[in-house]
């Protein structure tokens, strides 16, 4: 939906996935003080009032990730909340790799299945 430039963290795209459109904001939080910034972007459904799914968002996760990358999503204590658009999800990705739970406590892993994407 326009031009960056050239090593910007940040843009705005509005892509097609699962038969509807998703309004995309990509951003990073440089300092400019030699700290990494945090990548992010923000998904929404184009002029829907509807969140968007989980395998949409896995979706954008892999258009702006690679698939070995961990982003999260989070749940900041209510006195931090910020929301200027209630269908709006983010992800993000800090510049250090994150620690994750042991694969057993995120469900049954024998037996499972990879999500289609």
């Amino acid at each position: 939906m326009g031009n960056s430039p050239s090593g910007a963290m940040y843009g705005y795209f509005r892509i097609r996935r699962d038969d509807c459109m998703l309004d995309i904001i990509s951003s990073g939080e440089s300092h400019g003080d030699g700290i990494e910034a945090w990548e992010h972007v923000s998904v929404s459904v184009y002029r829907k009032r509807q969140t968007p799914t989980w395998s949409q968002m896995c979706q954008i996760k892999n258009l702006f990730w690679g698939k070995d990358e961990t982003v999260i999503q989070f749940h900041p204590p209510e006195v931090n909340y910020v929301s200027f658009h209630d269908f709006c999800l983010h992800l993000w990705k800090p510049p250090y790799e994150l620690a994750l739970p042991h694969q057993t406590t995120l469900g049954p892993v024998t037996g499972s299945r990879i999500l289609s994407r």
